[in-house]
């Protein structure tokens, strides 16, 4: 998977885990467009992979509900903001033909709009079905790391969460465990493990630094 680290992309082999944590209604398979209307190689792909699908969906549900957000504050100017920011982010998605690894680049860049989008919802309605399989973000503080770590969990059919830090962005796919919830590039020189316990976790970043980190308190 793809992990951008103050700035720089790296690229990094994709292994997905079958994991335990999907819940709620399941994601349907068809993206949120129209496939015969796709316009990139990156909406082929999504059109052609039920995990992009499903990422595609989940989307376009976090941006509908911070679309009805801003709308029912009456602040146009936020409204138009996201409007604007989608489309941005639509077109970074696009340019992950540029990638080596086409589907690591894409599965990577909706997670991190799904993280952020998440990050801006204030008002979510209990029970709302569209986020559902959205969890976060929680906060963590980190021995040895000077800003606060923040994990948003996207429980599709191939569990991700997605890790930001000051201007550090990480996606991990869910790894095999008995105890917890792990996420984890398991080899290479990118390695990288998030291990979630109760409201502690553990996060090995990638060069091999391991940190020990406390869930936030809820006020």
């Amino acid at each position: 998977m793809s992990i951008k680290l103050a700035g720089r992309s790296l690229g990094v082999a994709l292994v997905l885990a079958a994991g335990p944590l999907s819940i709620g209604a399941a994601i349907a398979a068809e993206p949120s467009f129209d496939c015969a209307k796709a316009q990139s190689s990156a909406e082929e792909a999504v059109c052609q992979d039920q995990a992009l699908a499903q990422l595609d969906v989940t989307l376009s549900n976090i941006y509908q509900l911070a679309l009805n957000e801003a709308s029912a504050s009456g602040d146009e100017e936020k409204t138009e903001t996201l409007k604007a920011m989608q489309r941005g982010w639509v077109k970074g998605r696009d340019d992950c033909w540029k990638a080596d690894d086409l589907k690591s680049c894409i599965t990577n860049e909706y997670a991190m709009r799904i993280h952020a989008l998440r990050a801006e919802l204030t008002d979510i309605p209990a029970n709302e079905p569209a986020a559902d399989n959205v969890l976060g973000p929680f906060g963590y503080h980190c021995m040895g790391l000077p800003e606060a770590l923040k994990a948003v969990f996207i429980n599709t059919d191939q569990p991700m969460v997605s890790l930001n830090w000051g201007e550090n962005w990480l996606v991990l796919p869910q790894a095999i465990s008995a105890d917890g919830a792990r996420y984890a590039i398991e080899s290479g020189p990118d390695a990288a493990t998030f291990w979630s316990k109760g409201n502690s976790a553990s996060f090995d970043m990638p060069g091999g630094k391991s940190l020990e980190c406390d869930g936030e308190q809820e006020s």
